[in-house]
C-alpha cells in the first residue's frame, strides 16, 4: 500500500507516543467539561528548566523552546475535546472507548479536471489580439503539441480555489504552471469550439464509439485516451455538444483547454465563490474571541506537530451520593499514532477509576486529579524512551522490514515490551516498532464486519469514498466505539491512496453540534449515534446503517441511479451508485479461508486492505498499460466502458491526483503490479500469457531491491509466492521452465529465500523436487 511506504518513511524516531493526557467529566450543571490538561505549557517548560536534563528521556534544556512551540501550536479547544471524550450514552456503560482527532491538516481545496491542452499557432503575439476577436474567430489555429501516439492522452488541470493557483499535469508531472489566475477574466470561455478543436473533439467521439462497438474486453487504440470523456454522448460532426473550450492568458500567450461542459461548469461555479485572499487568516486573539474550533480542526503550515489521535477511556461509577446517581469521567491520550496509543488503554481506564474516587470540584480535588493524570503521562514517557531506543537500533530500510514481517510472521508486528507501574499495579505493554494504521485492533467493526454489514452495497461505499462523496455511519442502539471503529475502517480504504486521508477527512464520532467542524470538508466520513442525521438527507450521500446492516443513498443520489437504470442486477455498468454482490463475495470468500486457517481478525482486516489496494491499482494501471503485457482476463475485466466511465469520474477526485505515479513505490515499474496480479489469476491465462508474464518478471529482478518490490506486491496474505510455485505443476514444459528459473532468481537474494521458506509446505516440496530434476 502507498500508505505503508509513505508513513514508514516518515521518521518516527523523534515522535513521542503522546503529547497530552486530558481528563474530562460530566457535570450535571455545565455538561461535559475538561478538568485537567497535562502537561500545561508552564509546567512542562518549568520541569525542563529546573531539572538538569529529563530523568526519563534525557530532554536537554535547549529543547524548552521546542516544547513551548508544541503546546502553543496545539491550542486545544476545551469544549471540543470534552464533548468528544464523553459521547452520548457513555454513562450507560461501566467502561467504554472512543476516538477523536485534533490538530488536523486542512485538505487542499483544489479542483481537478481532465483537459486537452492547445496553444495558438503562428508567431502572432497574444497582446496584438483582443480576446473578444479571438473568441469570435472560429478559424483561429489552435495546435496541440504532443508526441506521436499521445495526442489523445489527456492532461489534468488543477485549480486551487483558495490561492487561485493553476497548473497542468501530464502523467503525474507538472508540465505547465503554477501560475496565479485570480483575476475575474482569467478564464475566458469560447461560445463555440474553434475549427481545429472541434475536429479533435470529433475524433475523440469516434474513438469512444469504436470502443463501444467492439464490446467489453476488446481494447480500442484510443480506449485509455478517451477515458476522461467516456460518458459523453456521441454527436454529429456539425454539432459537437457536451464540450467547451476556454483559455488562460499568461506569459504573453493564450493557452487553450478542451474539456467537458459539465466539468467546466463545476470549475467556474467554484471559482466564482468568494475565497479568502492568499495568506488571509485570523490571529490567535481573534480566534479566541470567535469560533475556536478552527484551532482544533486545522494546524498551521509552520507546525511541526502532526495531527493527533485522541484515545479515550470512559468510565462510569455508580454513586448514590451524587445527584445523577453516578460519576462519568474520561481520560484521553493524544498522540500521533493510534496504534501506539491503544497499548495504553488499560492505564487510561485505571487513571479514570482513580479519578472517580476523588469527589468535588474544589482546588484540592483538582490538584489530586492532576497528580493522577501526571502519573499516567510519566508512564507514557517511560515507554516512549524504550520505544525510541529500539527504533534507533533497528537497521535496514523500512520497506524491507515491512516485507519480511509479512512473510516470516504472517503480518504480526514487531513490538517493544516494557512494564510500567503508575498506580502500583504493573502493566505490561507491547508497543509496535513501526506503527501502521491497519495494525489497529478493531474490536467490533473492522473492515471484515463492514463488508458483512454493507453486503452487495460495499462496492457503492468504496466508490463513494474514492469519488469523495459524503459518508455517514449511523448506529442508534450501539456505542460510540462502534461508529468510531466503523468510520476508521472505511477511512483505511481512502488511506490506500492518500496516507493522510483519515486525519483529513474522517471524524470517528460526532453529533449535531459538530456539524460546523466537518461540513466544509469534501468527501468526509463521520460516525454518529444521533438519529437526526438519518433525516437530514442534505448532510450525506451514503448512509451506512450499522443496526439494520444496510446502505442507503440520499434521495439525490438515488434518483440519479434510478435514471441510469442501476440496481442489484445493474452491476457496475451505470456508475458509482450501484450494487455489486460479487465484489463483496470475492472478499468474504478470502476472509472465510483465513478463518479456517485460524488467522486473527487483525490479519483478516489486513487481507481486505491488500485486496482493495490491488483492485485500485489495477483499475488505474490497466488503463495506462501497453497491450502486450495485459492478459485477456485483465482486458475483459478492467478495459470495459463501465470502468472507463469510473476512471472519468475519478479524474475530479483528489485521491486520484498524481496517479499512477503516487501509487508506485520508489523504483517500481507499473507493470510489476499487473504481472503479480496476473500470476494470482493464472488459471484464467493461456500458456503464452503466462510465459510472457514470467519472462517479464525475470527481466525485472536484477538485485535485492527488485526482489523486495516483488515480494511487496505478493504478500503472504494474498498467497505469497505460492501462485508462482504452482506454475511448476503447469502442463506446459515452457511454463514450468520459466517458473523454475524465476524461483531460482528470487532465491539468490536473502529476502527471497525467506519468502520461499514461508510458502505452503506442499509447494516447498514441489520446488525442491523441480530443482533436483532440472
Amino acid at each position: 500500500m502507498t500508505i505503508i511506504m509513505d508513513e514508514t518513511d516518515t521518521s518516527v524516531a523523534g515522535l513521542p507516543i503522546a503529547y497530552y493526557v486530558l481528563l474530562a467529566e460530566f457535570d450535571i450543571d455545565t455538561g461535559s467539561c475538561l478538568r485537567v490538561k497535562y502537561p500545561s505549557v508552564t509546567s512542562r517548560v518549568e520541569e525542563n528548566t529546573h531539572v538538569e536534563g529529563n530523568t526519563l528521556c534525557g530532554v536537554a534544556e535547549g529543547e524548552n523552546d521546542v516544547l513551548a512551540k508544541w503546546f502553543d501550536v496545539l491550542g486545544l479547544d476545551d469544549e471540543y475535546c470534552a464533548s468528544h471524550m464523553l459521547p452520548d450514552g457513555a454513562e450507560k456503560q461501566v467502561v467504554s472507548r472512543t476516538i477523536f482527532i485534533v490538530n488536523r491538516s486542512k485538505p487542499a481545496n483544489v479542483d481537478c479536471l481532465p483537459v486537452y491542452c492547445f496553444t495558438l499557432a503562428g508567431s502572432t503575439r497574444a497582446k496584438e489580439l483582443e480576446i473578444t476577436c479571438l473568441k469570435s474567430d472560429a478559424q483561429s489555429e489552435w495546435v496541440r503539441h504532443t508526441s506521436t501516439g499521445e495526442a489523445f492522452l489527456h492532461e489534468e488541470l488543477h485549480y486551487n480555489q483558495t490561492t487561485g493557483e493553476v497548473l497542468v499535469r501530464s502523467k503525474g508531472s507538472v508540465v505547465w504552471g503554477p501560475l496565479m489566475a485570480r483575476a475575474p477574466d482569467a478564464f475566458q470561455v469560447f461560445p463555440t469550439l474553434p475549427r481545429r478543436v472541434a475536429a479533435f473533439a470529433q475524433e475523440i467521439e469516434k474513438g469512444f464509439a469504436s470502443q463501444n462497438a467492439n464490446g467489453a474486453g476488446i481494447r480500442d487504440s484510443l480506449e485509455k485516451d478517451t477515458a476522461p470523456f467516456s460518458n459523453s454522448t456521441l454527436v454529429s460532426p456539425a454539432n459537437i455538444a457536451g464540450y467547451s473550450f476556454f483559455v488562460i492568458y499568461v506569459d504573453s500567450k493564450y493557452h487553450g483547454f478542451l474539456t467537458q461542459s459539465t466539468q467546466l461548469e463545476l470549475l467556474m461555479k467554484s471559482k466564482t465563490m468568494p475565497q479568502p485572499p492568499p495568506g488571509a487568516g485570523t490571529t490567535r486573539e481573534e480566534e479566541e474571541k470567535g469560533n475556536s474550533s478552527s484551532r482544533v480542526l486545522h494546524r498551521t503550515e509552520s507546525s511541526n506537530v502532526p495531527p493527533l489521535y485522541g484515545l479515550c477511556a470512559v468510565v462510569t461509577r455508580q454513586d448514590s451520593s451524587v445527584r445523577r446517581g453516578g460519576i462519568s469521567k474520561s481520560v484521553a491520550l493524544l498522540g500521533p499514532k493510534l496504534v501506539w496509543l491503544e497499548s495504553f488503554f488499560p492505564i487510561l481506564v485505571e487513571t479514570a477509576l482513580q479519578c472517580c474516587d476523588i469527589k468535588g470540584k474544589t482546588e484540592e480535588a483538582l490538584e489530586q486529579q492532576t497528580v493522577l493524570v501526571r502519573r499516567c503521562f510519566e508512564a507514557v514517557e517511560k515507554a516512549t524512551c524504550a520505544l525510541q531506543r529500539s527504533i534507533r537500533d533497528v537497521a535496514g530500510i523500512s520497506l524491507e522490514h515491512e516485507v519480511m514481517r509479512r512473510f516470516t510472521t504472517s503480518g504480526r508486528q514487531a513490538n517493544v515490551s516494557c512494564a510500567v507501574l503508575p498506580f502500583g499495579t504493573s502493566h505490561s505493554l507491547h508497543i509496535p516498532l513501526f506503527p501502521e494504521m491497519y495494525d489497529f485492533v478493531f474490536s467490533r467493526y473492522g473492515l471484515e464486519q463492514m463488508v458483512e454489514v454493507c453486503g452487495a452495497s460495499f462496492w457503492t461505499v468504496v466508490m463513494a469514498i474514492l469519488l469523495e462523496k459524503r459518508v455517514v455511519v449511523l448506529s442508534r442502539q450501539g456505542l460510540a466505539n462502534d461508529v468510531c471503529e466503523a468510520a476508521l475502517s472505511l477511512g483505511l480504504i481512502g488511506n490506500l491512496l492518500d496516507p493522510h486521508f483519515v486525519t483529513k477527512k474522517v471524524f470517528p464520532y460526532t453529533s449535531v453540534n459538530g456539524l460546523s467542524h466537518f461540513c466544509s470538508v469534501p468527501g468526509y466520513i463521520v460516525g454518529t449515534l444521533n438519529p437526526i442525521f438519518e433525516m437530514q438527507h442534505t448532510w450525506w450521500d451514503v448512509l451506512c446503517d450499522l443496526d439494520n446492516k444496510c446502505v442507503v443513498l440520499s434521495p439525490e443520489c438515488n434518483s440519479i441511479s434510478q435514471c441510469n437504470g442501476t440496481g442489484i442486477a445493474g452491476g457496475k455498468t451505470s456508475g458509482w451508485a450501484t450494487q455489486d454482490a460479487q465484489f463483496a463475495k470475492d472478499i468474504l470468500s478470502k476472509v472465510y479461508q483465513m478463518k479456517v486457517m485460524r488467522k486473527t481478525l487483525q490479519e483478516r482486516n489486513h487481507l481486505i486492505c491488500l485486496m482493495l489496494e490491488e483492485y485500485f491499482a489495477l483499475m488505474i494501471m490497466v488503463g495506462e498499460a501497453p497491450d502486450h503485457i495485459l492478459s485477456r482476463f485483465m482486458q475483459t475485466n478492467f478495459l470495459t466502458p463501465s470502468f472507463a466511465r469510473l476512471r472519468a469520474l475519478a479524474q475530479g477526485s483528489s485521491l486520484f491526483s498524481g496517479m499512477p505515479g503516487r501509487l508506485l513505490l520508489p523504483g517500481e515499474d507499473p507493470s510489476l503490479i499487473i504481472a503479480a496480479a496476473t500470476l494470482r489469476r493464472a488459471s484464467n491465462c493461456d500458456e503464452m500469457e503466462l510465459i510472457r508474464t514470467l519472462n517479464h518478471l525475470l527481466s525485472f529482478l536484477c538485485s535485492s531491491k527488485e526482489v523486495i518490490l516483488l515480494l511487496r506486491r505478493m504478500p503472504l496474505a494474498l498467497g505469497g509466492l505460492n501462485p508462482l510455485a504452482s506454475q511448476l505443476l503447469h502442463t506446459s514444459p515452457l511454463v514450468r521452465q520459466a517458473a523454475l528459473e524465476l524461483m531460482r532468481r528470487v532465491e539468490v537474494f536473502p529476502p527471497g529465500r525467506d519468502a520461499i521458506a514461508a510458502m505452503n509446505s506442499f509447494f516447498c516440496m514441489v520446488y525442491e523436487s523441480a530443482s533436483r530434476d532440472a
